[in-house]
């Protein structure tokens, strides 16, 4: 594992824990289901947000990383895509938070 691939699998877990959290995402249904059974043990894990930042690391690896190990070459880097693109996601959210006007500047460049 390269350092660019830790670094995507530590922005692409703070990517699902932010989309699994937001009020307008497609799994919010999901997540006030889940939220309406307390008993089970998933729907705590599911509501709690500093409860799934310590699991949502471990799933982008199993999930996302583990299944490029297996395949070699360009493959890989296609089994590798969707973690990538949850990286820029977030790592692009974290910039137009740090700095919105700079990356209004770079996007109008193009």
């Amino acid at each position: 594992m390269s350092f660019v691939d830790f670094f995507a699998l530590a922005l692409a877990a703070d990517a699902l824990i932010v989309i699994w959290f937001h009020y307008d995402s497609p799994v919010a249904s999901l997540r006030e289901k889940l939220a309406a059974s307390p008993t089970w043990w998933v729907a705590k894990l599911a509501t709690c947000r500093f409860c799934l930042m310590h699991w949502a690391p471990i799933l982008v690896f199993l999930f996302l990383y583990t299944p490029s190990l297996f395949v070699t070459g360009t493959d890989a880097v296609l089994f590798k895509l969707p973690l990538y693109s949850l990286a820029t996601t977030n790592f692009t959210r974290i910039l137009y938070i740090c700095n919105p006007r700079l990356l209004a500047t770079c996007l109008s460049k193009n």
